[in-house]
């Protein structure tokens, strides 16, 4: 909403056009002089992710800021992708990479860019024994490792703007399967640490 409020153009990567095309619909009946354009991103498929990098590419785009807000939180599993990594870990850190790393390739993204990976305080669980944490401990791990890769991108190209940022306990449908104590004391948690 702020980016279209200051007439800035957004492009939205969604896992489905169903899902993407229906919060462009939103935006725009909301923002109607902001430009808002979708570009198919499912990040549990490399293939895909670099399929929506040529669309970009194509389209003759210049980023000036990358947002990577997408995640997956599975509870009570850790699932292989197609491409057989962990899912937690290409849909939460591998895949942003590939998108970041291989926008930066083409010479998509603006050479002072803004990259902002929405990262997670569940992170500093990774460290934790993994029998503790159960299915929690991918999604730390995720996390973590995601939050070191975009330290050391921005180490290594110093002309982006590159943040790793945490929005806090956020009600989204990441914790809906959780059962309703589970949900309280991590809110609880989040509150006192």
């Amino acid at each position: 909403d702020t980016l279209l409020s200051r007439g800035q153009s957004v492009l939205l990567g969604c896992r489905t056009s169903v899902a993407g095309e229906r919060l462009r619909d939103e935006l725009s009946a909301r923002h109607p002089d902001g430009v808002t354009d979708v570009a198919p991103l499912d990040l549990s498929s490399f293939d895909e992710v670099e399929q929506c990098v040529e669309s970009i590419a194509r389209r003759g785009m210049r980023l000036s800021r990358v947002i990577c807000n997408a995640g997956v939180h599975v509870p009570f599993a850790s699932p292989l992708t197609d491409d057989g990594l962990e899912l937690h870990h290409q849909v939460n850190c591998a895949s942003h990479l590939l998108l970041v790393l291989s926008l930066l390739d083409r010479g998509v993204v603006a050479d002072d860019a803004q990259l902002l990976y929405i990262g997670s305080e569940a992170h500093r669980l990774a460290r934790w024994p993994r029998f503790p944490l159960g299915y929690w401990h991918a999604y730390a791990r995720s996390k973590e490792d995601a939050t070191a890769a975009f330290f050391a991108l921005a180490a290594r190209v110093p002309s982006l703007d590159v943040r790793v940022i945490s929005p806090g306990t956020v009600e989204t449908a990441v914790g809906r399967p959780k059962p309703a104590l589970a949900r309280a004391l991590g809110r609880a948690l989040h509150h006192t640490s």
